[in-house]
């Protein structure tokens, strides 16, 4: 998956959220990230290079949504931070409900709004 599309898919899961629990509330980003692992084959690599995170370089470039950086300088991984609200402005306006649609099928959706509940 590009970083575009998750741009997409994040604010697609926020506008559902919005949409049928609550407009003025933030969905938690402990559920974002059940329904990423759950629903779209996602792994939590957070601990596992916790470490790593540590050690960055440098800031590889910056555009307002995504942040890239390097870290460790024998394997030169990279690191892509998503402003999530950023992501969501960015995605904002009239066809918001036609995003929805093209990431979470209609048979997802209930079974999101239910983890947006839990």
């Amino acid at each position: 998956m590009s970083p575009e599309d998750l741009v997409e898919l994040t604010s697609a899961i926020e506008f559902l959220f919005e949409d049928t629990v609550n407009v003025d509330g933030v969905l938690e980003q402990a559920k974002l990230k059940e329904i990423l692992c759950t629903h779209y084959g996602m792994t939590d690599v957070t601990n596992k290079y916790q470490e790593d995170i540590a050690t960055i370089l440098e800031v590889a470039c910056w555009d307002g949504i995504f942040t890239s950086f390097f870290y460790n300088i024998t394997k030169r991984k990279l690191f892509l931070h998503i402003d999530l609200y950023e992501a969501r402005e960015s995605c904002c306006g009239p066809e918001y409900k036609e995003l929805i649609d093209k990431w979470i099928p209609k048979e997802k959706q209930k079974e999101m709004v239910s983890i947006f509940t839990a």
